[in-house]
């Protein structure tokens, strides 16, 4: 019993050396500030080749690669996006696989330097409680509402 726990810890440490290094952060997103861009960020627990892949589809249609820069951190900004429209990315790396999202460029008309978020946390026990905080967040009119 004890050899063949040792023999499947043997192999699980061997495949995880062969697999590459493991996405430690992300991959996330960062809003430049401007309505046509969106930066997208991974760090990795190793060096390796990256790509990202992004377009309307998940056929994506756009690529390039992307280098690493200190920590083994990657990072690329996306231009020429068109406000308002949702897309899809795929970061590919050479051996911990495909990391997959998606994201809504910021629309044409959203004043930048004005963007409110509101996020809160569920009362769980008290429905009108909830009820009573979208409606007290309406007249603000948040770009995104993040619930938890």
């Amino acid at each position: 019993m004890r050899k063949s726990i040792l023999l499947s810890l043997l192999i699980v440490c061997l495949t995880a050396g062969i697999a590459g290094a493991a996405i430690r952060k992300g991959p996330y997103l960062l809003y430049p500030g401007n309505n046509d861009e969106m930066m997208v960020l991974w760090q990795l627990s190793g060096t390796e080749t990256c790509t990202l892949e992004w377009g309307e589809t998940t056929s994506y249609g756009s690529s390039v690669p992307v280098s690493v820069f200190g920590d083994s951190q990657y990072e690329h900004v996306i231009t020429g996006l068109t406000p308002g429209v949702k897309y899809y990315y795929r970061v590919n790396t050479s051996g911990s696989g495909n990391h997959t999202g998606s994201f809504t460029a910021a629309p044409a008309d959203v004043d930048v330097g004005n963007v409110k978020f509101l996020a809160y946390g569920d009362t769980r026990t008290n429905p009108s409680q909830h009820l009573s905080l979208i409606h007290i967040s309406e007249p603000t009119r948040p770009l995104y509402i993040s619930y938890a």
